[in-house]
C-alpha cells in the first residue's frame, strides 16, 4: 500500500461522519430541525466536501468525499438500522511526485436516538486503491473490514461533545476524533483533536477548532474546521489542515 495517502480507508469513514456531524448527526437539534419547519420525515442524509493538509516540508494533500446515510426504518431521526456509503478521492504531491488514492466504504449499523444523546455502531467493508506517478506501477488495491462508532450530545444551550472512531483491517488503520465545546439552538463550536495511524506510516495528530451546523439554506448545512497537524515522519512534520463539509436531508423512499 502506498504511503502517499495516510489511512485512506479510515479517512473515508471519518470524513463521512464529520460531514454527517455538520447536520447535528443526522437530526439537527431540537427535533427535525434539519428537515425544516412543516416538512415530513427524511430517510436519507447526503454529505460531501473537500479537505486539505499542507506540511512545512511542502508536501500537500487535497481530498474530496461524498456519501449518504439511509435509515431502513424510513425515519433518520429515529432509533433503528442505518446504511452508510462513502466514495472519496485524494491526491498527495511531494518532491515532484503525485499519488492518487480512491477509497470507498459500505457499512450497516444501528443508531440510538434519545432527546439528548446520539450513538451508533456500524460494520462493513472498505476498499482502497493507490496510484503513484513516480513509480508508475499501476493501481494497488486492497479490500478489508471496518468498524465505526459515533457519539454526540444533542442538548441545546449546553456543553457539547462529539466523538467518532474507525478501525480498518487495511493496513491496520485507526482513526479517533473528538470535539468539545458548546451547542446553541443553531450551531455548535469549540476545539477538536484527531489521531490517525496505519502500519505504513507514523502517527498523525491534529489540534484545531470547529463550527458545526452552519445553515446555508433551509435544507443545506455546513461545518468547518481548521488547525495544526503534526507528524514525526521526515516528509510530514508540522503543517496546517482544513475541512469543509456540507449535508442535506432527503426523503428518497416515500
Amino acid at each position: 500500500m502506498s504511503k502517499g495517502i495516510k489511512g485512506a480507508p479510515a479517512k473515508a469513514l471519518s470524513a463521512a461522519m464529520m460531514m454527517i456531524g455538520c447536520a447535528g448527526v443526522l437530526t439537527g437539534a431540537p427535533g427535525r430541525a434539519v428537515a425544516g419547519a412543516g416538512e415530513g420525515m427524511n430517510d436519507t442524509v447526503l454529505f460531501f466536501g473537500p479537505q486539505v493538509a499542507i506540511r512545512s516540508t511542502g508536501k500537500s494533500t487535497l481530498g474530496f468525499d461524498s456519501g449518504f446515510t439511509t435509515a431502513l426504518s424510513g425515519d433518520i431521526d429515529a432509533s433503528g438500522w442505518v446504511v452508510t456509503g462513502n466514495l472519496g478521492y485524494a491526491h498527495t504531491r511531494y518532491a515532484g511526485a503525485l499519488t492518487h488514492s480512491f477509497y470507498s466504504s459500505l457499512l450497516i449499523g444501528y443508531q440510538w436516538q434519545t432527546p439528548n444523546i446520539y450513538f451508533s455502531l456500524s460494520a462493513g467493508v472498505a476498499l482502497n486503491g493507490d496510484y503513484d506517478t513516480a513509480s508508475g506501477t499501476g493501481v494497488v488495491g486492497a479490500v478489508g473490514g471496518s468498524l465505526l462508532y459515533v457519539f454526540e450530545t444533542k442538548a441545546v444551550n449546553a456543553p457539547y461533545v462529539q466523538s467518532f472512531g474507525s478501525f480498518s483491517t487495511i493496513a491496520t488503520d485507526i482513526y479517533l476524533h473528538a470535539k468539545a465545546g458548546y451547542k446553541t439552538t443553531s450551531v455548535s463550536y469549540g476545539a477538536e483533536y484527531t489521531f490517525f495511524d496505519d502500519s505504513g506510516s507514523a502517527p498523525t495528530h491534529r489540534i484545531g477548532v470547529f463550527v458545526n451546523g452552519i445553515r446555508i439554506t433551509d435544507r443545506l448545512s455546513m461545518s468547518v474546521s481548521a488547525g495544526y497537524q503534526y507528524n514525526r515522519a521526515p516528509d510530514e512534520l508540522g503543517g496546517a489542515y482544513a475541512t469543509i463539509g456540507f449535508s442535506t436531508p432527503l426523503s428518497l423512499f416515500k
